[in-house]
């Protein structure tokens, strides 16, 4: 199977953690999403030009990096990330749908949040940054007395508000989790896990390109 992604981007990186974790290998294509001649060659084989996107060995392309964690959780033997029964898998898809809201607040802060100041919509920034509050708070009276949000070990619920949380720090949108106390412990306790510090070694050769950041969205 092949997997074309951007690394450090948080929707790819979801799919790289369900993967680690599970321990399925695949062959990564990176498409670096600034570079015109990538574009052009990804579009041959997607012309939407989404990623991640999975190409399974039949040539079947799945786009999106939900659907991409499920198949490969449903196509692998051992522990799931997300339960066969549909019913059980509710409140996981739920966390999930939570996880992508706040990536796509990410999304929007990262390219806002470095403008120069009079180019700034402070009242889009403020709407994002309160759906970020928001989502935290919920995050963390659902961490209450857990170390993660389903059950005591990693599934398909912890992995987007992850990816979407770390990016928001390491991006300088948010300065920490501190005021999130339940939060901030499960970051940790998963920040710590090989399969995310893998994740962190691969992201390091694709550096974004200088003036990336103040690009308008």
């Amino acid at each position: 199977m092949k997997l074309y992604l951007f690394p450090p981007a948080p929707f790819s990186r979801k799919v790289l953690l369900a993967a680690y974790e599970r321990g399925i290998a695949l062959d990564q294509i990176v498409v670096t999403p600034f570079d015109p001649e990538a574009k052009k060659a990804f579009r041959s084989i997607y012309p939407i030009v989404t990623l991640p996107l999975l190409v399974t060995d039949a040539g079947v392309c799945m786009p999106e990096s939900s659907i991409i964690m499920e198949y490969l959780d449903l196509i692998t033997l051992g522990e799931q990330l997300l339960p066969r029964d549909p019913v059980q898998a509710l409140p996981l898809r739920a966390f999930d749908r939570q996880g992508d809201l706040l990536l796509g607040a990410t999304q929007y802060l990262a390219f806002a949040m470095r403008k120069p100041a009079e180019l700034q919509n402070t009242s889009r920034i403020e709407t994002n940054l309160r759906t970020v509050r928001e989502t935290l708070s919920m995050l963390d009276a659902s961490l209450a007395g857990k170390s993660f949000l389903m059950e005591e070990r990693l599934t398909f619920a912890d992995i987007g508000p992850i990816c979407a949380i770390a990016s928001l720090i390491s991006d300088g949108s948010i300065h920490g989790v501190e005021p999130w106390p339940e939060v901030h412990r499960w970051l940790e306790r998963v920040t710590e896990r090989p399969s995310w510090m893998r994740i962190l070694e691969e992201s390091k050769v694709c550096a974004l390109p200088p003036g990336f950041a103040a690009r308008p969205k």
